[in-house]
């Protein structure tokens, strides 16, 4: 296993939403830290759209403490707005094509227990033609993360599954399920080590920009199936996968703790679960709202919102109330000599995490 992967051991023991030597960004105050706690509910219901941590101490007879472990971007800051700006012009109001898709997505992600989130299916909708522009498009910093979530992928589940992670098709005889897949980005690589792949998006756009790249390529239009599709579908038709993968996506949603657990729904026992995200901490505030977003230009304004970001404690309390196991965890931080992202230690902005669904799961789990 290389040396930049690292085992991250959950232990149940108290986990901090942040630190507290850590400084908040300007003007906003820390929430407390949980107490030490034997278990930790995390509820992302209220109004707000917060994740709100709750712990349960044993040893306080039963008192019961909350907190919520998001806050308001920092006072001036452009953060994304959810008045569908970013689509189109406000004053004019989106155009007819987008406000259809906007529409459709609506009533998808009005059916109960739905986690997706309109506005923001509705952003990569308006960009799909822009999925395999890999230097100056507004998926640029996709392309140049795959390397890395490349190689923690076949890295982690050549370690966890025994394989050799040196043969060309490593991943020859295990299907997977790219959720979120947009254009494509991971499905090919992951087709190219040998997995049978099911990409699926809320976006016709996407998925039809994804199927077109692929056909150029007979080994992998016969490797990759394309549909358009939300998560909860998925689970409801009873098929599940080796790997699951939502690369980029947890952040958009708008109930990550239902979408890691529907992520672990549609896993075999014993198959694995691969997110990568950003982290909410000062450090990816100013990188990739601030930076990427608006000084920079990498990515169009309100792509992201700093609030949304889940902490890798965050992460690995959900995966523990899904049912699933938190077996590796890795920074990717970028290389400014080559523009690629690379495996690391730093977690602060962007990080993958690999979680395993035991082989005796649950029925609550799938």
């Amino acid at each position: 296993m290389a040396q930049h992967v690292l085992n991250a051991r959950v232990t149940g023991l108290a986990l901090y939403v942040t630190s507290s030597s850590q400084p908040w960004p300007a003007q906003q105050a820390l929430p407390p830290p949980p107490l030490v706690a034997d278990s930790y509910r995390v509820d992302t219901t209220n109004s707000n759209n917060e994740v709100v941590i709750s712990s349960c101490s044993s040893t306080s007879s039963s008192k019961h403490n909350s907190f919520t472990a998001t806050t308001a971007a920092p006072k001036g800051a452009a953060a994304s707005s959810d008045n569908g700006s970013n689509v189109s012009d406000a004053a004019s109001g989106p155009s007819t094509s987008t406000a259809a898709y906007l529409n459709t997505v609506s009533r998808l992600s009005s059916r109960p227990q739905s986690s997706v989130d309109a506005r923001e299916a509705a952003k990569f909708a308006a960009l799909a033609e822009s999925w395999w522009d890999s230097t100056s498009g507004p998926f640029a910093p996709l392309h140049a993360l795959n390397a890395a979530r490349c190689s923690f992928i076949r890295q982690g589940i050549c370690s966890i599954r025994g394989l050799q992670q040196h043969d060309a098709e490593p991943l020859a005889g295990l299907t997977a399920l790219d959720v979120g897949c947009g254009g494509g980005l991971l499905s090919e690589p992951l087709a190219r080590m040998g997995a049978e792949v099911t990409g699926i998006d809320v976006s016709d756009e996407g998925v039809a920009a994804a199927a077109a790249h692929a056909a150029a390529d007979p080994q992998l239009a016969e490797r990759i199936r394309y549909q358009k599709s939300m998560l909860e579908e998925i689970v409801a038709s009873g098929a599940r996968f080796d790997l699951v993968l939502a690369s980029e996506v947890v952040e958009h949603v708008r109930r990550p703790q239902q979408f890691i657990a529907d992520l672990g729904a549609v896993t075999r026992p014993g198959g694995q679960v691969i997110i990568t995200t950003l982290n909410r901490t000062p450090a990816s505030y100013a990188l990739a709202i601030v930076g990427a977003e608006y000084l920079l230009g990498f990515v169009p304004q309100g792509t992201h919102k700093w609030t949304k970001f889940l902490t890798p404690q965050e992460v690995a309390m959900m995966a523990q109330d899904a049912g699933l196991t938190v077996k590796l965890m890795a920074g990717m931080g970028l290389d400014m000599r080559t523009g690629q992202f690379t495996l690391g230690d730093d977690m602060s902005v962007n990080y993958a995490a690999m979680l395993s669904k035991p082989v005796t799961a649950s029925l609550a789990t799938g």
